[in-house]
């Protein structure tokens, strides 16, 4: 089993020549060691020669799709100090019994194949999935928009002096003072 669009080395033996019967799928259709370069799977043919004796021999070649995933999240776009929350899913690959996968990426993803950062700006996410064959896909990308942290002020507010309502002994005036809320 080789993954799509991998080469494979083949090598051949046991007689003084040989002939490759598929050259469209091997790069040398008379060498010994020669390379697979199909894309699909294929079974290959192979002649031997000893003086005036022949045998031929075959191999089936089986190419593993590359995986492919997807990397879901609420929304493309948050604000600062504000979690990311990414899922990832393989959409087509070869997983093991318990359909597991894993990324090539450095990531660290939870059981639930579930990524949280808080990225503190504009960043973009890069999963490439890989299967129990070690076939990777192409990497997945999402993009995210992190607007800027908010900066918000009440300015001081100063109430007009009042007489008061009749019959009232004091008055107090009330200054607010500035606070500033990130």
């Amino acid at each position: 089993i080789i993954c799509e669009g991998v080469t494979a080395p083949i090598f051949v033996n046991g007689a003084d020549s040989h002939t490759w019967l598929n050259p469209t799928l091997i790069a040398d259709v008379n060498a010994d060691t020669t390379t697979f370069i199909g894309d699909a799977s294929s079974i290959l043919s192979v002649v031997g020669f000893n003086n005036t004796c022949r045998d031929t021999v075959d191999v089936q070649i089986i190419v593993n799709e590359s995986p492919t995933g997807t990397l879901t999240t609420l929304d493309d776009s948050l604000c600062y100090n504000e979690i990311l929350n990414t899922n990832a899913n393989l959409s087509s690959g070869v997983t093991n019994s318990e359909g597991s996968f894993s990324f090539d990426n450095g990531l660290s993803f939870d059981s639930e194949n579930n990524f949280n950062t808080i990225p503190q700006n504009d960043t973009t996410i890069s999963v490439i999935f890989r299967d129990v064959f070690g076939c990777l896909s192409t990497p997945v990308n999402q993009s995210f928009v992190v607007f800027d942290a908010l900066t918000l002020t009440i300015d001081t507010i100063t109430f007009p002096e009042c007489t008061g309502p009749p019959g009232a002994v004091s008055y107090t005036h009330l200054t607010l003072p500035t606070k500033r809320i990130v």
